[in-house]
């Protein structure tokens, strides 16, 4: 039962985003041909670099493609149209990814939800850097989530963490593994420039982990 909703999750989400990558194609001149994806482009075009805005880093997941087409001297409406599908075809490899190599269809689904369900008002606004940052948040808690944990029978951690994103990486003799985080930028609870090193032995081996504080 369960390795049938496992596949009817996989069929869903393959005919989903193909679907929506065909209509991107299809209406790609209403979706990069306004406001802030046709200023984006443009930029990208004129400049020939990445289009990073206010630290919106987020963006250079869907510039990369189009920027190397760019530099190839590519007809312009085949970057367009390039552009336009580059915001389906993003989602859609992080849910490959998840159902073929992390197998975490559960978080397939819900990435299939969260997607699917803004389309409603992002269909044609597609620049959005926040849906960008939750997609890829979205891939790396379901990554999380299926890392193999080590039994430690002597061995260390080292673990960072900050506003924006965090790391930890495991090693025992049982294996290795690193996990990754990204966390909602907002208040932080520690002080101005504050810096806290916490470090375990274990047998064996040493963890340490590290936080920087971000101004409240």
């Amino acid at each position: 039962m369960f390795s049938n909703n496992n596949r009817s999750i996989t069929y869903l989400g393959l005919f989903f985003f193909s679907t929506l990558l065909a209509l991107s194609l299809y209406f790609w001149q209403e979706r990069v041909i306004m406001v802030d994806a046709a200023f984006q482009i443009f930029c990208v075009i004129m400049q020939q670099t990445l289009a990073i805005q206010v630290e919106r880093f987020s963006a250079a997941i869907v510039q990369f493609v189009p920027l190397l087409m760019v530099k190839n001297n590519v007809p312009l409406p085949t970057i367009l149209m390039t552009y336009s599908a580059a915001f389906v075809v993003y989602p859609m490899l992080a849910f490959v990814l998840l159902v073929a190599w992390v197998r975490n269809h559960r978080m397939g689904l819900a990435l299939i939800l969260f997607f699917g369900l803004l389309q409603v008002h992002t269909f044609y606004w597609i620049q959005s850097e926040l849906i960008q940052g939750c997609v890829f948040s979205l891939f790396l808690l379901g990554l999380y989530s299926q890392w193999p944990r080590p039994k430690f029978g002597g061995g260390g951690s080292l673990c960072a963490a900050g506003s924006g994103g965090g790391l930890c990486a495991s090693v025992g003799r049982g294996g290795i593994a690193v996990r990754f985080g990204v966390f909602i930028p907002g208040r932080c609870a520690l002080p101005k420039s504050a810096l806290l090193v916490y470090a375990r032995f274990y047998r064996g081996g040493a963890g340490v982990q590290i936080f920087f504080g971000a101004p409240r």
